[in-house]
């Protein structure tokens, strides 16, 4: 395995070609690895996404772990292999972004050390061959996880937990879940722009602050305010929207 940093993304969101005229597919990028000859020189490959059904797209200056993949152009008599980069490599431990400054400003050659100006997303790059296409910096704070969930965060305010209900007390930075339920059944939670005003370490869902959810339950309670204040047809004692039970 290899480390590379980012040094290209554009060409994964349209259709481009590299140096000898074939197709790059979608999610691919440029990277820029250290030379093992010298740590002051560098190369640049091209990297493909190594799923092509979940690509995960960095940005510019971030740090990607890399494996060397078969490709349709090695065959017998030609031994090529490509680059697929894996994961972003975290570095600050921070949702919304891992740039780095770049160790190397030269190209295939001595670089003359760290790029000054490489810093976080938004600042400029001294090496001008190096652009940042558009990134919104946010504060997201990392979404709570209890004990064996399965999560998914994207950059700006959007999750996906899979998890069940925790017992009363744990040892969790924000102990209380928005839903009530027994031990061990599932749920699973898909939100869209999380509340993270309210501070702390972590974040965890909020069905009346968050801007919109889903919830895929079995057997647990939830409060839910919805926009309706009373569900089912004109008639008398109608539930309140915040008394829905999920499940059996």
């Amino acid at each position: 395995m290899q480390i590379g940093q980012v040094i290209e993304t554009e060409i994964g969101y349209t259709l481009s070609q590299d140096d000898d005229g074939v197709d790059l597919p979608q999610g691919t990028i440029k990277v820029r690895i250290s030379s093992p000859q010298s740590n002051d020189s560098t190369k640049e490959h091209y990297a493909y996404p190594i799923d092509v059904n979940r690509i995960h797209m960095p940005l510019v200056g971030e740090k990607v772990l890399m494996v060397k993949t078969p490709t349709d152009q090695n065959t017998s008599f030609h031994k090529q292999a490509r680059y697929s980069y894996i994961k972003i490599v975290n570095i600050h431990s921070n949702v919304n972004t891992n740039v780095l400054p770049f160790g190397n400003v030269g190209k295939a050659s001595p670089g003359g050390g760290a790029d000054p100006a490489g810093g976080m997303a938004g600042e400029p790059l001294a090496d001008d061959t190096i652009v940042q296409i558009s990134h919104e910096e946010k504060d997201i704070p990392p979404l709570q996880p209890y004990d064996g969930d399965i999560l998914t965060q994207d950059r700006y305010g959007s999750a996906m937990r899979m998890s069940s209900t925790v017992a009363a007390g744990g040892p969790y930075d924000q102990a209380t879940q928005p839903w009530s339920g027994t031990p061990g059944e599932p749920i699973m939670v898909l939100t869209s722009g999380l509340n993270v005003a309210k501070g702390g370490l972590y974040v965890i869902e909020d069905t009346e602050q968050d801007k919109s959810s889903v919830f895929i339950a079995s057997n647990h309670k939830i409060n839910i305010d919805s926009s309706h204040p009373k569900f089912g047809p004109p008639a008398t004692s109608i539930l309140a929207s915040n008394a829905l039970k999920v499940g059996k």
